[in-house]
């Protein structure tokens, strides 16, 4: 009724509707389902009276099964006396073609086909509107579910960018912002079979662009007096991604502000959940820190589920003080942990380390004759660069064995 009401008002005099083995997907549409049709179909919806189908002998019973009748041809030969019958009278039809193909979606006719329907001597017009009035026009419900869906959509893409300008400092990835979308598409009931399509720079202008994960990921913290842009964070994260890691590193809200004095421990232990929170599915992630930021991922490490902890020059206690430990915390720590120590550490060396009592899951890897910052003494033999290795790789090996 609705391509007829479109027909009497715009022309043509009929729409004429053919299918072979499921090439017009608009022919079920209007005749409803009839499955496993193996022969050309044809179905003239005029634009006044019955609907007429023109349908092979062989997929007649199939037809007949779904209530549906109509002229029954065998042959080729039978099939165009019968569809010059079927258009007798009629000048113009509309049919799902479209000129110089310049709609893809419509062009869904055969080129040989439109021939012969020419052929007849009727004029064939593209059926674009005729077919998006009667068959793809939304229903109230259908409306209604696209704005719901368009508003979810609207807030999803203003939480993703609150989300990136949050997370720029961690070095949040074209990944991490895909993986976020994708998590918040899931809480609110949005479904998608692809995307979402997340790039910048050389990607920005890649239509179906989609980003992959890289290396398995590694959060990297600082330490109370250098922040992630300094030379030794900069060579340290370097090192790391040398082995395949997907290094983030990120600020402390003091170091970010340019102040020297470090934030309270809440403030550091919140930042690091949020970091954790930004990264995705925390059983993927490890963390890691030098110094004070090692000492903080630990405090979370078993909180927040990750896979594994990394401390870099752990600081078990203030240089010259070991009476001020601060281990308490590890001997309950459950998440799998490597502590990376320089042989010399002020802040708990080769020496002292064995006697803090710490449980044997806790594994420790020494770095030759390194200080707190690695740094070896020339008579050593080693040099700060090969330390730096030394420790990168001691952390790769852990996370490659887990």
């Amino acid at each position: 009724r609705q391509a007829q009401a479109y027909l009497r008002r715009h022309g043509p005099d009929a729409w004429l509707i053919y299918d072979y083995r499921g090439s017009n997907p608009l022919f079920l549409q209007m005749t409803g389902p009839v499955h496993h049709l193996t022969r050309p179909c044809w179905l003239l919806v005029p634009a006044r009276g019955k609907p007429r189908l023109l349908i092979h002998n062989v997929d007649a019973g199939r037809f007949a099964a779904a209530g549906l009748h109509g002229t029954v041809f065998t042959t080729q030969r039978g099939m165009v006396v019968a569809l010059r019958r079927l258009l007798r009278g009629k000048q113009s039809v509309a049919m799902e073609y479209s000129p110089n193909a310049a709609l893809p979606r419509v062009s869904l006719v055969d080129a040989g086909t439109v021939e012969l329907v020419r052929g007849l001597g009727v004029e064939v017009v593209s059926s674009a509107d005729l077919g998006q009035y009667a068959l793809l026009r939304w229903t109230p419900e259908q409306l209604a579910s696209h704005r719901s869906a368009a508003t979810k959509l609207t807030q999803v893409v203003q939480e993703a960018y609150r989300y990136i300008g949050l997370n720029l400092i961690a070095e949040v990835t074209e990944f991490d912002v895909a993986e976020f979308i994708r998590r918040r598409f899931r809480d609110l009931g949005l479904v998608v079979d692809a995307g979402p399509i997340v790039g910048v720079n050389g990607n920005a202008s890649e239509p179906h662009y989609e980003p992959l994960p890289g290396g398995p990921p590694i959060a990297l913290a600082h330490g109370a007096g250098v922040g992630p842009q300094h030379i030794a964070m900069i060579t340290l994260a370097r090192e790391l991604a040398s082995h395949g890691l997907r290094v983030v590193r990120f600020a402390f809200p003091y170091m970010a502000a340019g102040r020297s004095r470090p934030d309270r421990d809440d403030v550091l232990l919140d930042t690091w959940r949020a970091v954790i929170a930004a990264l995705g599915d925390p059983a993927r992630l490890a963390i890691s820190g030098r110094s004070l930021g090692g000492r903080m991922a630990s405090i979370v490490a078993d909180e927040c589920g990750v896979r594994a902890l990394v401390c870099f020059a752990y600081p078990f206690h203030p240089p010259g003080k070991p009476e001020t430990m601060r281990t308490e915390h590890l001997g309950d720590l459950r998440t799998p942990t490597l502590i990376v120590q320089g042989e010399r550490d002020s802040f708990g060396n080769r020496d002292e380390v064995p006697g803090f009592g710490l449980p044997e899951r806790i594994r420790i890897a020494w770095i030759t004759d390194g200080d707190h910052g690695y740094m070896p003494r020339k008579r050593s033999g080693v040099t700060i660069e090969e330390n730096m290795a030394a420790a990168a790789t001691a952390a790769a090996t852990f996370l490659s064995q887990l």
